[in-house]
């Protein structure tokens, strides 16, 4: 008999990238708008390719769900 699977959550980090069309009067006001609360990611975005990575401060405490 085979040794029973458990199910890890395994936490990653990983780059995306997008653009936003910010209408401001000047480039500096648009940066900033950038990082106002709401206006969220850009869509679309896009995966970095090869930026996925085990977040391994994350793993700190994980345990397997039975």
């Amino acid at each position: 008999m085979g040794k029973r699977k458990k199910t890890y959550r395994i936490p990653v980090v990983y780059e995306m990238w997008g653009i936003y069309e910010i209408r401001a009067s000047s480039l500096e006001e648009a940066k900033k708008k950038v990082f106002d609360p709401g206006v969220g990611l850009p869509e679309p975005s896009h995966y970095v390719d090869d930026s996925m990575q085990i977040d391994e401060e994350g793993l700190e405490g994980v345990q397997s769900k039975e």
